[in-house]
Parts: C-alpha cells; sequence; structure tokens
C-alpha cells in the first residue's frame, strides 16, 4: 500500500528510527516506492531479479568483491549458506549494472547492496538499489570520483566551523579527506556489519529519507564526539598524518544511545550549514540527482503509515530520549 513518506522520514528521523529490521523490511520498500508484489523482472526468463540472465560488463570484479563479502553477516552459518548468499549478492549488484549501462560500479557497492540484501532480502534488494543508485548514491556511480571528493571538503569545513582547535589539530597532521571516502560511499556499511547491524541498518533508516549528502554531516559528527576528540587532542594519538587517518577510518561503533546522538548533531549541523550552499561551489551539471533532491519521483506518496508502526516508534522514541537523558 502507498505511505507517506512524510510521515515515515519523521519516524526515521527520531530517536531509534524503524526500530528493528523486521519493520524496516516493510518500510524501506515502502519509502523508495518499490511494490514488492511487483518486483522487476528479466526479459529473458520472465523471473523476479536478481537471475542468472543478466551479465554486466564489471562481473568479474563484482565477483572479487562479493567473495570477500558477508564474512560477518553469515558468521556461524554453513560453507554452503554463506556461497549461496554471495550468489545471491553478486547477482544483486550484476542484475543493477547490466540494467544501467550508465553506471560504474565501485569497490564499497557491495556493501551497501548486503545491508540491503540482509535487511530486506535479494529480490527487494534489486529494486531497492536501483533506486538509491539512481539518487542517493549517484556520485559515486560516475566515471571519476570527483563529485564524491567534492562532496567530502565539506566535512573539514563543518569541523572548522564546529571546533576549530580540533580542526586546526587535523590541519596539522596532514591528513586527507579520503579518511571519509568509505563512510561516504558505503554509508558506514563498510565497517559496521556485524548483525544484526544496528549501526548500519540505523543510518541506512536517516539517509533513505535524507538528502544525499547526509553521510558527509554524519561523518562530521562522528569526529567530533566527544571519545574521538579526546583521542586525538588527548595526546594518545600523533600529529601524524597515518596514525590520524588510521583513527578516523575506524571509528569505533558508537553504543545506540551515542549514534542517536551523532544523528541528532549530524541532522543540526545539516540545518546550520545546508548542503545546497555546499553543492553551489561544484558545479554540477544541471539535473545531477543531488541537485534535483527531494523532486524524486518515489517521495510523491499520500497516505499514512501503519498505526502499529507509528505507536511502536513513539513507545521506543520515549524509551532511547530517556536513557540519553539519563547519562
Amino acid at each position: 500500500d502507498p505511505v507517506d513518506v512524510v510521515a515515515l522520514r519523521r519516524i526515521a528521523l527520531q530517536p531509534g528510527g524503524f526500530l528493528n529490521n523486521d519493520l524496516r523490511r516493510r518500510v524501506w520498500p515502502k519509502i523508495l516506492g518499490v511494490d514488492v508484489f511487483d518486483l522487476p523482472k528479466c526479459e529473458r526468463c520472465q523471473s523476479v531479479l536478481p537471475c542468472k540472465c543478466l551479465v554486466s560488463t564489471y562481473k568479474d570484479q563484482i565477483w572479487l568483491d562479493t567473495e570477500r563479502s558477508l564474512w560477518k553477516m553469515s558468521m556461524g552459518e554453513r560453507q554452503t549458506i554463506r556461497a549461496h548468499q554471495r550468489e545471491q549478492l553478486f547477482r544483486i549488484i550484476n542484475c543493477v549494472l547490466a540494467r544501467n549501462p550508465a553506471l560504474c560500479y565501485y569497490q564499497g557497492y557491495n556493501d551497501v547492496c548486503s545491508v540491503l540484501q540482509y535487511v530486506c532480502g535479494s529480490r527487494s534488494a534489486v529494486a531497492i538499489a536501483e533506486k538509491l543508485s539512481a539518487t542517493l548514491l549517484a556520485a559515486p556511480h560516475e566515471k571519476t570520483f570527483a563529485t564524491v571528493q567534492g562532496v567530502m571538503e565539506l566535512i573539514f569545513t563543518l569541523i572548522r566551523i564546529a571546533d576549530p582547535e580540533l580542526s586546526a589539530f587535523l590541519t596539522a597532521s596532514g591528513v586527507p579527506m579520503h579518511f571519509a571516502l568509505a563512510h561516504v560511499i558505503t554509508w558506514f556499511s563498510h565497517h559496521y556489519d556485524t548483525p544484526p547491524l544496528h549501526t548500519a541498518a540505523r543510518l541506512f533508516d536517516v539517509f533513505l529519507v535524507s538528502h544525499p549528502l547526509t553521510p558527509v554531516y554524519v561523518t562530521a559528527a562522528m569526529v567530533l564526539q566527544p571519545g574521538v576528540r579526546s583521542a586525538l587532542l588527548g595526546g594518545g594519538i600523533a600529529c601524524e598524518m597515518s596514525a590520524v587517518h588510521g583513527l578516523l577510518s575506524r571509528m569505533a561503533e558508537p553504543s545506540p544511545e551515542e549514534l542517536e546522538v551523532i544523528i541528532a548533531r549530524a541532522l543540526a549541523l545539516q540545518h546550520d550549514h545546508p548542503p545546497a550552499l555546499h553543492l553551489a561551489t561544484l558545479h554540477l551539471p544541471p539535473g545531477h540527482p543531488y541537485l534535483t533532491y527531494p523532486g524524486y519521483p518515489w517521495r510523491q506518496i499520500t497516505r499514512q503509515p501503519p498505526d502499529h508502526i507509528q505507536q511502536a516508534a513513539a513507545a521506543h522514541r520515549v524509551a532511547v530520549t530517556n536513557r540519553i537523558a539519563a547519562q
């Protein structure tokens, strides 16, 4: 059934988001306008995607990356089950790129699709990944990473505004902005991939309903969190590029309560320093998906989400808020 994407966005951005992966499996497709009862089919074999028929020009690289994927997500499973899951992941990515030849494959897309597969299943993952690759994740699929590099420059700008002392330390260390590359292009799924994906799935809640640059703001908010700041400025880390890069590229997974604080700070930064101001400096071509947000077709929805989702979200939101206040 169609749902009110505005109401779902409110739930996604409130503490706890969509609560658990069972609800996400039902809600994520609705947010993106994916009808799970009418999923795309292969024109050759007429089976619901993913299938074996479609072959992408990137199939060899995709296979290499999927063979290195799902170690944590399939932990404790038999080798045959892991092999099947990897085969399905390969088909998901291969189908998306074969159906959309203008998209370039990038390392890290396998991590994004792994989360979609884990939460929503292989069939829904194809349709969801196609929507994301054409809109919110359009930049990493371009022929070069010029746009990605351009948007990542905003991270240092936000840190400089929010914390001049920390900014001066990072500048003195010479750490490049590339520490954030995996965070931004995989939506943090490359590092935070331990089931049941509390951090990655919660961040996907936010990213699915937000501006394409929101992962940049979350990255800045993670660097600004007290634990990371004290590790950098407290003398435990040398003011040297490799040491600082190592810490920032592998920031410890936050607790659920810490994550909500990070999300709130990221959204506050985004409100105070809108993405449009930075995008205006990048000279993107007219019609670029990052410029057309929020005019994506799948955001034009009318009906309210089911009452039980709203009620469960409200109850969880109160519990999380109380835990944060008690700290």
